[in-house]
């Protein structure tokens, strides 16, 4: 459990749990990297398949 301390701002407060759990924060920063990844190439393969059928 994570200890009860009184932050002074917004990114204190949020420092204190990604300090508690890294991996976990770590998994979640590459799982929001990962899926912008997938909505880029989505939108690329869309962009090229169009490109191509309008040729």
């Amino acid at each position: 459990m994570t200890p009860l301390v009184k932050a002074h701002s917004p990114l204190a407060f949020l420092l204190v749990y990604v300090r508690a759990r890294p991996w976990h924060f770590g998994v979640l920063v590459g799982l929001v990297i990962g899926a912008g990844a997938c909505g880029v190439a989505v939108q690329y393969g869309m962009k090229a398949e169009n490109l191509r059928s309008s040729a």
